[in-house]
Formats: structure tokens, sequence, C-alpha cells
């Protein structure tokens, strides 16, 4: 899968951004379908299912992502359709590989944490606010996963089964133990993405960032002088200089 996301990163520097979302939604779609028809056809091939569907699933995320670059999609849009795209992802892999009824509470966990930010940008589009409300519910929802995941997976129906006396196998208890480990981890890490992603967002000011089609994290920073005080965004190689100077007056 790394290097067919590589692969796809270098493309986006040599071909135009539409022409290459059209061939990457060409060949997930292929890797989809591949991945699909091996898993039918029997047991032996489950491992080639599974690595055409992790690859399916990299570059699903990667041409959602090309796709809102080419076509200037607002940041809510991109979210649902790099959120569409895991949670494609992770589907297929409960149905057509050995992760089973994990894969399917991963992809659960993901769309509801998408569809939560998706309404909550809808209400509050101050992205501190917005990020705020997320931490909270981020951090609610990593404790309650345990026992969500126990309820996803059947373990509380077989233990409710085995307290009434209904005699339970050991092999549906393995299963549903294996599918409770495999589905906690997968919406741990989501919930766990989205956190960080709040309280990124909880931490900036609509005042503290600036505006227009230059601006780049990586090469700007909030520069100020204990003599002038704060004043605008300057290049980071600019504040990080020896002589320091005040990005307002040059002093």
């Amino acid at each position: 899968m790394a290097l067919a996301v590589i692969t796809a990163l270098l493309a986006r520097r040599e071909v135009p951004l539409g022409t290459l979302t059209v061939a990457l939604a060409g060949v997930t779609s292929a890797l989809m379908a591949g991945g699909a028809l091996c898993a039918r056809i029997g047991e032996g091939r489950r491992g080639l299912a599974t690595a055409l569907l992790f690859v399916s699933g990299g570059l699903g995320v990667l041409t959602a992502w090309t796709a809102a670059d080419a076509y200037g999609w607002p940041g809510s849009a991109r979210l649902a359709a790099v959120a569409t795209a895991v949670a494609l992802g992770l589907l297929l892999l409960g149905f057509f590989s050995p992760l089973g009824r994990g894969g399917l509470i991963g992809a659960g966990a993901t769309t509801v944490l998408a569809a939560v930010w998706e309404a909550v940008a809808a209400l509050e589009p101050d992205p501190a606010r917005l990020g705020a409300v997320m931490a909270v519910f981020s951090v609610v929802l990593l404790g309650v996963l345990p026992r969500l995941a126990l309820m996803s997976s059947g373990l509380t129906a077989l233990d409710d089964s085995r307290s009434g006396g209904v005699s339970v196998s050991r092999h549906d208890v393995a299963d549903a133990l294996a599918a409770t480990h495999r589905g906690l981890a997968l919406a741990t890490v989501a919930t766990a993405v989205s956190a960080t992603a709040a309280s990124a967002g909880s931490s900036r000011s609509p005042h503290s960032r600036p505006s227009g089609r230059y601006f780049s994290p990586r090469w700007w920073r909030w520069c100020c002088c204990h003599e002038h005080g704060p004043s605008r965004w300057s290049p980071r190689w600019w504040c990080c200089s020896p002589r320091r100077r005040c990005c307002s007056c040059g002093w």
C-alpha cells in the first residue's frame, strides 16, 4: 500500500489534479472489485484479497483528497469524502477479509464521527468553538467505546444468553472477543484522530492566522518582538533569523 500511495503522491506533481482524480478513482474501483472477487473465489485467496482491499482503501482516501483539491471543495465536503472513503474501505475489509465484524465497527465509528463533525460545523462555524465541542465529544466517546464495542460485536448478547441458561459455543465467544478487540482498536484510532484534530482546531483563533492563497503553515509563523509587540505573519526564516527584525517596522 505504501508504494502505491507514494506513487500517487508523486503523480500529483506531474499530472493535472482533475485527470489524476479520474485515474485514481478507476484504479481504486478496480482494486476494490478485485479484492472482493478474490475473497469470493476461495479461502486460500483471502490474503490477496486483504492486500488489494488495503491498497484500495489508501488510494481511496488519496482520491478523495485529490478531488477536493482539484475541484475546490470546502472543508466539510473534503471531510465527507475522506470519511466515506475510510468507511467504505473498512466495510469491504469487514465483509471480505479476516478483519470481520471489527471492520464494520470501525466503519460505523468513522461514519458517526464524520456526521457529528459535519453537524457541529454547520451549527458553529468558529473553528475554536468547533474544536472545543468536538474535543469534549471525542473524549466522552473514548470512555464509552469499550461498552459499544462489546454490544456491537455480540459479546453482550452471548453473555445474556449464557446467563439465561442457553448453551454458548466456545467458537462463538472467541469470534466475538476477536471482533471486540479489532473493532475497539479501529474505533479508538478514529476517535483519537478526531480528538487530535479538535484540539488543534480549538487552539486557533480567527484573528491569529492570515488569509490568502499563499498561506502555508510550513513556512509562516506568528512573529513579534518584545520592543514593538506582536505584529503580522512573516516567513519562518525571517522570524528565526539571528537579526530578528520587527515584522512591522523592520527594526
